[in-house]
């Protein structure tokens, strides 16, 4: 599923009445089955961002569509997943997967539990089907909170800092989980992180964004051989993207000026 991204903009109103420039001159093509991050510094707007293509925050200027159809609310095609899993905590994590598709109600009970054991199975969390979520680690809140955005079948994922909350060996085995999902299903995923080699290691591009106002500064083609296993993070082309991203984060060109094109 193709996302386009045309001259957005979103401006916010403080207390006083006065006006902070949250995005201005957003363009951005992805591309379907295209893993593309935004990173930047906080205050930058990748969230907002992400909000406006969830369809949770309306935009000021511009216009976002999805498959050729304009956004103008959430919609299933869209699953989200925040830093925080927003798990329900009084049902068990079968339940809590299997949730949209109660909701969607187009299939039996059946169908439900036969889709539900698929991801579970997909995300390595079968065994923990009858478990609550107080029960489970980060790491399996987060896993389960990718199966339940999975079942719906979405064709496009928009992940907040999934993995922001977990310690850093089980961060590495999300963006693994993440990755092999992602080889079955081909899902479109816009990726917001502050992690510049998780940026690079999961995306087809990264989109370097800066802030005052918020917008895109540049896009780095991340051209690595896929599948991607963890000897790649080792390897030269990998350090030199890296490297690459790093100086676009930290050290950022004055003038807005992007080395890349924004569409694909």
């Amino acid at each position: 599923m193709e996302v386009r991204i045309a001259n957005l903009g979103k401006v916010f109103r403080r207390p006083g009445g006065e006006a902070f420039i949250a995005l201005e001159q957003i363009d951005l093509v992805c591309a379907e089955g295209e893993i593309v991050s935004l990173i930047g510094p906080s205050g930058c707007g990748k969230t907002t961002l992400l909000n406006i293509v969830a369809g949770l925050t309306e935009p000021s200027t511009g216009t976002v569509e999805v498959a050729g159809r304009p956004v103008t609310g959430p919609g299933p095609e869209r699953g989200v997943i925040f830093q925080q899993y927003a798990l329900f905590p009084w049902m068990t994590v079968r339940d809590n997967v299997e949730f949209g598709l109660r909701v969607r109600g187009d299939r039996s009970r059946s169908e439900r539990t036969a889709v539900v054991d698929q991801h579970l199975e997909m995300v390595g969390l079968r065994a923990f089907a009858d478990a609550l979520p107080k029960e489970l680690s980060g790491g399996m809140k987060q896993r389960c909170a990718i199966a339940r955005a999975y079942a719906v079948e979405p064709v496009m994922l928009l992940m907040d800092e999934p993995f922001g909350a977990v310690d850093a060996l089980t961060r590495v085995s999300l963006q693994h989980q993440l990755l092999e999902t992602w080889e079955k299903k081909r899902t479109t995923i816009i990726f917001v992180t502050h992690d510049v080699d998780e940026a690079v290691f999961l995306s087809h591009r990264v989109v370097v964004m800066g802030k005052n106002p918020g917008r895109i500064n540049t896009i780095i083609e991340t051209d690595l051989p896929r599948p991607r296993t963890q000897e790649l993070r080792l390897s030269p082309d990998f350090v030199s993207l890296r490297a690459a991203v790093w100086r676009e984060v930290h050290e950022p060109a004055p003038e807005l000026v992007s080395s890349r094109d924004t569409s694909i």
